[in-house]
């Protein structure tokens, strides 16, 4: 008797289950929280590369600039030769002048490919454009 009490007093088959069924309980919660860690991490690291996409540093040339400011000054409905265009897009496309560049562009896709008038789509200015919400709003702006 003296063994028992100086080790502790004997569990019950009853306490042991209890002991057991808390350890087992214990275990799924942390493989949860491990699982969980993993999404968040990842998820953070998607997002990570998410921003750095879109904080990247400009790389246009200077000129790119100048020329683009020529072909977007000159009247829009003019048709402009593809392959010079082709050219002056491989030099750069200057970040503040993307949506006139864009809507240049599509306005030269409609004069090489015209369409009926009620397939037409509507002429609306870039800055009624970006008065409109959008998925992509961070991108546009």
């Amino acid at each position: 008797q003296d063994e028992d009490t100086k080790v502790g007093e004997r569990r019950t088959s009853d306490d042991l289950k209890s002991l057991w069924r808390k350890a087992i309980h214990q275990q799924i919660l942390l493989l949860r929280m491990e699982k969980e860690n993993q999404k968040l991490e990842a998820s953070r690291d998607e997002l990570q590369s998410k921003k750095i996409k879109l904080d990247y540093v400009e790389i246009c040339e200077r000129d790119a600039s100048a020329v683009w400011d020529k072909k977007l000054n000159c009247r829009t409905k003019i048709r402009v030769d593809m392959e010079e265009v082709l050219a002056t897009l491989k030099e750069g496309v200057p970040k503040s002048r993307r949506g006139e560049i864009w809507q240049f562009l599509a306005v030269q896709y409609r004069l090489r490919h015209r369409l009926s008038n009620k397939q037409q789509p509507p002429d609306v200015s870039y800055k009624e454009l970006l008065k409109q919400l959008t998925a992509q709003q961070h991108a546009i702006q």
